[in-house]
C-alpha cells in the first residue's frame, strides 16, 4: 500500500465527490477510483458507498480517516527526522581530543548546537592516520596544529579555531627556574620531539619559533600516540614545550613535571579545523557552530587579557629583570614600581625604608638605561622588543 494513498483517501472523505478531489488532488477521477480500490483490497472492507448523490463512508471508512490522521502525522515526523540527519549527521571527529582547550571548544559549540532545539551529536575517534582518514570518508573532521603540508590536498578546507600559547613543561629536578621564559632562555636545553601523526606539525611549529628567535633547537625524539606517551616518557633533563592548559595539575603530578610560562607572543600553537569541500553543505550547522565557539573562545581570551593584561607587565618585568641582572629585591621593586606604587608605599609593601627603596630605583633606572618612570614604562611595555641598554644615572625617581 502507498503511504500517499491514505493522504488521497482523507481528501476523498472530506469532499465526498470523486470528481472534486480529483481535481483537488491534480489527478484524474479513474486514477482516484484505482487508488480508492486498492485501499479496500488492502484492508479487506469496503471503505464507500457510491452514489448518484456522492460518497458516503461506511463504518470502516470513518475508522480508516481516524486512524490515517495519526500514521499520517508519525510518517511525516519521521520523514523530518530522516532529513535532519541527512542535513545533521551524527559526525565523527580526530585529532588533538586530548586537548583541554579543544574539547571546551567542542563542548561549546555542541552547547550552542543543542540550544537550537535539534538532534546533534559528535563522536571522537582515534585513527591511524589522520587525514587518509579524512579523504577516505572514515571521519567528517580533523582537529589538529598548523601548518600543514596535508591541508593543501586537493579538496580539503581548513578553519583556524584556536590560538594557545607555548608552555614548557620539566621534570622536578630541572634546574630551570619556576619564573616564566622566554624561547631564546632555553637555547642551551634540549627538547623533547614529540613523532606520530596527531603531533608532528605541533614540532614544526616549535621549531619554527626557536629559529625566529635566533636559534635551531636540540632535541630527543619520544614517540607520541596519546597523553599517556610522554606522560609515561623518560625525558631526563630535557623540555616539552606543549599547549598551555594541556595537562592538569594532577597529571603533571603524576608525571613529575612541572610547568613553566613562555612569554613570548609569537610563541602559540594554531589549532585548524579540517575538513572536506564536498562535505560542506552536510557539516554546515557544524562547521558554523565550530566558528561560532571559536569567536567565543577568542573573545573570552581578549577578556581575559585586559583583566590581567595577559600577564604582559608581569612577565615583561620578569624576563627584563633576568636580562638587566637585577637582584631579588630589585626585581621586586621593579614589579611594584611600574604598578604606580608611591615610593612610601612600595617602602611600606617592601619592609624597606624609603631611601633604600630609592636607590633601588636608581639602580633599576641605570641597569635598564632610563632616566623617568616614564620611560621605564615604556620599557616594561614594550617588553623584548626594545634592548636594554645600561647608562650611569644618579637621577632619583
Amino acid at each position: 500500500m502507498e503511504i500517499d494513498y491514505l493522504r488521497e483517501y482523507l481528501v476523498i472523505a472530506d469532499e465526498r465527490n470523486l470528481t472534486a478531489a480529483a481535481k483537488k488532488l491534480n489527478t484524474t477521477q479513474s486514477t482516484l477510483s484505482k487508488h480508492l480500490s486498492v485501499l479496500e483490497r488492502t484492508f479487506g472492507l469496503e471503505l464507500v458507498k457510491r452514489s448518484s448523490r456522492g460518497i458516503e463512508l461506511t463504518a470502516a471508512g470513518y475508522e480508516v480517516v481516524r486512524r490515517s490522521s495519526l500514521v499520517l502525522g508519525a510518517y511525516d515526523d519521521m520523514l523530518d527526522s530522516m532529513a535532519a540527519f541527512k542535513v545533521r549527521p551524527v559526525v565523527t571527529l580526530a585529532g588533538l581530543i586530548d586537548n583541554h582547550e579543544v574539547v571546551s571548544l567542542i563542548t561549546r559549540a555542541m552547547k550552542a548546537l543543542r540550544q537550537k532545539g535539534e538532534s546533534y551529536s559528535i563522536e571522537c575517534k582515534r585513527v591511524e592516520s589522520l587525514f587518509k582518514s579524512l579523504v577516505d570518508g572514515e571521519i567528517d573532521f580533523v582537529v589538529t596544529h598548523g601548518p600543514n603540508q596535508n591541508a593543501i590536498l586537493k579538496g580539503m578546507r581548513k578553519i583556524p579555531l584556536l590560538k594557545i600559547p607555548f608552555c614548557a613543561f620539566v621534570t622536578e629536578e630541572s634546574d630551570l627556574g619556576e619564573v616564566p621564559v622566554s624561547l631564546s632562555d632555553l637555547r642551551d636545553c634540549r627538547f623533547v620531539r614529540l613523532t606520530g601523526e596527531y603531533v608532528e606539525t605541533g614540532w614544526q611549529t616549535i621549531h619554527d619559533a626557536c629559529v625566529r628567535h635566533g636559534f635551531e633547537p636540540k632535541y630527543i625524539s619520544r614517540e607520541a600516540l596519546s597523553t599517556l606517551d610522554f606522560l609515561s616518557a623518560d625525558i631526563g633533563d630535557a623540555v616539552i614545550i606543549l599547549p598551555k592548559g594541556f595537562l592538569r595539575p594532577y597529571e603533571m603530578s603524576m608525571a613529575g613535571l612541572r610547568q613553566i610560562d613562555i612569554v613570548d607572543q609569537d610563541a602559540f600553537f594554531t589549532i585548524n579545523l579540517y575538513y572536506r569541500d564536498k562535505d560542506e553543505e552536510i557539516l554546515e550547522s557544524y562547521i558554523d557552530a565550530f566558528e561560532e565557539a571559536s569567536e567565543a573562545a577568542q573573545r573570552a581570551m581578549d577578556e581575559e587579557d585586559k583583566k590581567i593584561g595577559w600577564g604582559v607587565f608581569e612577565r615583561n618585568c620578569e624576563q627584563l629583570s633576568r636580562r638587566a641582572k637585577l637582584n631579588k629585591v630589585e626585581a621586586a621593586t621593579l614589579a611594584s614600581f611600574v604598578r604606580g606604587r608611591s615610593l612610601d608605599r612600595m617602602a611600606q609593601d617592601l619592609g624597606l625604608t624609603r631611601m633604600i627603596v630609592g636607590d633601588l630605583v636608581v639602580s633599576i633606572y641605570r641597569k635598564l638605561g632610563v632616566v623617568s618612570r616614564e620611560e621605564l614604562l615604556d620599557l616594561v611595555e614594550a617588553g623584548a622588543e626594545r634592548p636594554v641598554i645600561e647608562r650611569a644615572s644618579d637621577e632619583r625617581a
